[in-house]
């Protein structure tokens, strides 16, 4: 009988338990949406190339952001690349609108060097629309013409080098645009795309590879 009355006291705790780790789930995923809403609430997605990103601009400090936002959607992270101190801050970590900020003054936390941001539904965006998902085909379309960037040889690879005169260069000193594709379905490419050297974007060998903006990166510090 003790055996008999133990076993269902173990199965009605190990239930108890399931339920409560299914309940702290389901709390999680609701503060997660309700984090979510309120971030995009605050969100202002207007800019100023080079001057302005949003309420962020080159003057302004970790604790502004905290005053902005609130000190649960500001994230700080110290540490040392080469023996030199090294500071981000992430806005928004872990939502749609995840921003991380590197800092010209990394004691202080101030005078933002470059934003980035890279989640595939942000808000944030950079002139004529373009965003996380923004295809070679609209890219070049916005520039007027075809442009240039690094092969996919390297970790630099992707970036756009040369918008070749069209719209877009008149930012190219403050945005940065990362390209990259599907590396599943496109496990090999061939050399003049996967070398170092500089690709064309209407090289045709870049047809079925479904290139898109994979990260920008915001300077505050030039001017246009």
């Amino acid at each position: 009988m003790f055996a008999r009355n133990f076993f269902i006291l173990a199965c009605l705790v190990l239930l108890f338990a399931c339920k409560g780790k299914e309940r702290e789930k389901q709390e999680t995923l609701a503060e997660i949406a309700t984090k979510q809403i309120y971030a995009d609430s605050l969100l202002d997605t207007s800019f100023e190339p080079c001057v302005r990103f949003g309420k962020i601009h080159n003057k302004i400090a970790e604790i502004d952001l905290i005053n902005l936002y609130g000190k649960m959607n500001v994230q700080t992270y110290r540490d040392t690349i080469g023996g030199k101190p090294y500071a981000t801050t992430i806005l928004f970590e872990g939502q749609n609108n995840e921003l991380q900020i590197v800092w010209h003054n990394e004691e202080l936390l101030q005078y933002p060097n470059v934003c980035m941001f890279t989640k595939n539904k942000t808000k944030w965006q950079a002139p004529e629309g373009i965003s996380i998902g923004t295809s070679l085909e609209e890219i070049t379309k916005i520039n007027g013409k075809p442009f240039e960037f690094t092969g996919f040889g390297s970790p630099n690879g992707g970036i756009i080098t040369d918008f070749k005169g069209g719209k877009l260069q008149a930012i190219a000193k403050c945005y940065v645009f990362v390209l990259d594709y599907d590396r599943k379905s496109n496990p090999i490419l061939e050399a003049p795309i996967s070398g170092s050297e500089a690709v064309s974007s209407d090289n045709s060998k870049l047809k079925n590879l479904g290139l898109k903006i994979k990260n920008i990166r915001v300077f505050l510090n030039k001017k246009p």
